[in-house]
């Protein structure tokens, strides 16, 4: 059944874009050939034509363009800031991670194997874990391939840290 509105309109049995309409049409394609219409009649109504319209039916066309406008510009506003907050979230997690980094470089030979010892050691990292690690010729490792390895596995412990936390 059609809407009330298009009934009481005279709509029924009339064309619209060639297509007679008839009860037996449903609603959304009924509503939709009504919008056609209309749209199509607006399109073709020159920006004053569809003023004097507007003011014939009391309709206030600037405050409704401005209130559009406003609602815009907050969905606008809105989005950008969290974009911001998502931005600085992640450049705070680059900067933490450039500190450990930062503080790995300035480590010597000797504490940079002491603190691998010590992660090793604290269970953290099971041995079950899937880290795999390998060096080349089986020699031993580089003091920059440490200092990397370090700063990998710190990475990984404050990321099973905040997963036990919850936070991911």
């Amino acid at each position: 059944m059609l809407p009330e509105s298009v009934l009481s309109a005279g709509l029924i049995g009339k064309s619209i874009d060639g297509v007679p309409m008839s009860k037996s049409k449903s609603d959304n394609d009924a509503l939709k050939a009504i919008r056609d219409l209309a749209s199509e009649e607006i399109m073709s109504l020159s920006d004053s034509e569809i003023r004097a319209r507007a003011n014939e039916e009391l309709v206030d066309i600037d405050k409704n363009a401005s209130t559009i406008r406003d609602s815009l510009k907050d969905l606008i506003s809105t989005s950008r800031r969290a974009r911001l907050h998502q931005a600085r979230e992640n450049l705070n997690a680059v900067n933490e991670k450039s500190a450990s980094y930062e503080s790995i470089a300035s480590m010597s030979a000797a504490d940079i194997k002491a603190r691998l010892a010590e992660i090793v050691a604290s269970g953290l990292m099971a041995k079950d874990s899937r880290l795999t690690l390998a060096f080349g010729s089986g020699g031993e490792i580089s003091e920059n391939d440490m200092r990397s390895l370090l700063a990998d596995y710190e990475d990984l412990m404050a990321r099973k840290r905040s997963e036990s936390d919850g936070a991911l």
